[in-house]
């Protein structure tokens, strides 16, 4: 099972009272599993105004190495870059939104650009989209006397019709050694449905035994 690692185990819990009494008090709680660039799955409880939800995400990745490595008349071409291919699954029934995408794409110094197909449930047939892209990963931030891991991407997606939007940012400060507490914001646009997120986690690192 060595080659699952290193993998990171994320939770948070929020609490809150209700907007609308009389009403039980609000909650929300999450658990994810990821490993950077192959997969991530996340899976939320909530209840609010008294209704309760579940609300689920799946992220399954393939990136090639860089570089890429061509032969035309025997001579060695590289191309400096990569290229992913990544299926995407979010069901969130706290927001009445469910969808699905797929997309391929070649990215260099963090930047990308590509194909999707993603399908709305709510829409009558899937769209074929431009996406493009930036990713920050572990990127060291020092503020005052304090040290931060960023990590933070952002997608635009079109089919000309419509601009879709997919952000999320995390800012890591190191508590003990393989666990984080993390900062977190999320906005995501998609077609009718938009919602935001701001969140106070815990990471929790599980690594190779030296």
């Amino acid at each position: 099972m060595n080659w699952l690692l290193p993998i990171i185990l994320a939770t948070s819990v929020s609490v809150r009272s209700p907007n609308v009494q009389p009403n039980p008090f609000d909650y929300q709680i999450q658990f994810a599993v990821q490993k950077s660039d192959y997969f991530y799955v996340s899976r939320t409880w909530e209840r609010e105004l008294g209704i309760e939800y579940v609300d689920e995400e799946y992220c399954l990745t393939r990136k090639t190495g860089e570089p890429i490595y061509l032969l035309r008349r025997d001579i060695e071409v590289t191309i400096p870059g990569f290229f992913s291919f990544q299926e995407k699954y979010i069901k969130k029934t706290s927001r009445d939104l469910e969808y699905n995408q797929l997309d391929m794409r070649y990215g260099q110094k963090g930047f990308s650009v590509g194909y999707a197909l993603k399908h709305i449930e709510s829409e009558l047939k899937p769209t074929h989209n431009l996406i493009f892209g930036y990713k920050i990963k572990d990127r060291s931030l020092d503020i005052l006397i304090l040290k931060f891991k960023l990590n933070s991407h952002i997608d635009f997606a079109t089919d000309f019709g419509r601009l879709d939007i997919s952000t999320k940012t995390e800012l890591a400060f190191s508590l003990l050694q393989n666990l984080d507490l993390v900062c977190l914001y999320r906005y995501e646009s998609l077609g009718n449905n938009k919602f935001y997120q701001y969140k106070l986690g815990l990471n929790f690192e599980i690594t190779r035994r030296g």
